[in-house]
């Protein structure tokens, strides 16, 4: 199904950055095909930021504010797909931004 990645598009604008663009997915993912994919995907994330969180707790003694936002992103849009039923489709690409200075 979604096996062969596409290859990378990679533009460079004036002020000497660049972007690279990513398909990570042959064709959108629809939820009524298979909503695991996106629900692994999900729960990863997660688990990366609640590892993140805690380890930031440990050494600092704060939480990390930025995996707590993306936490609470996760939640919402968790819930946001949840009410959607089954009518929902993912395109997911990759994009990344790079300073051609340290290229």
């Amino acid at each position: 199904m979604n096996a062969h990645v596409k290859q990378l598009h990679r533009r460079d604008d004036p002020r000497g950055e660049a972007s690279i663009r990513l398909p990570l997915l042959q064709e959108p993912l629809r939820s009524r095909d298979s909503d695991i994919p996106l629900i692994a995907l999900l729960g990863a994330i997660g688990q990366y930021h609640t590892l993140r969180d805690r380890s930031h707790q440990e050494r600092f003694g704060e939480p990390d504010s930025a995996s707590r936002r993306a936490l609470t992103q996760l939640q919402a849009l968790e819930r946001l797909l949840r009410d959607a039923g089954e009518d929902f489709v993912v395109d997911a690409t990759l994009n990344i931004e790079l300073s051609t200075k340290t290229l």
